[in-house]
């Protein structure tokens, strides 16, 4: 759960599908993204599936993911982990 990679996007796709707060709990972990599908879909199916297929292959996880490691493996560049670093500080 809450990662990156085809193996995780094609699992929380398919969880997606059946109960769309599902998929995206598989995703992203029981974040704000979890609460809005859950609303969505407890309004109705179709809302909650729309959000949900928006959200996984659109969004990318940010959580559990260290910027300054995947800096230095040229993952992530430079100039975004200096701004997440500066917004991070800030709070």
């Amino acid at each position: 759960m809450c990662g990156k990679g085809a193996c995780n996007c094609a699992v929380s796709s398919v969880c997606a599908y059946v109960v769309p707060p599902l998929g995206v709990y598989w995703r992203f972990g029981c974040g704000m993204e979890f609460f809005i599908c859950l609303i969505l879909t407890m309004l109705g199916f179709v809302p909650g599936l729309v959000y949900a297929c928006v959200m996984i292959g659109c969004e990318a996880p940010m959580r559990g993911i260290d910027f300054e490691d995947n800096a230095a493996d040229g993952a992530v560049p430079a100039d975004v982990v200096g701004a997440k670093v500066a917004q991070i500080e800030m709070v």
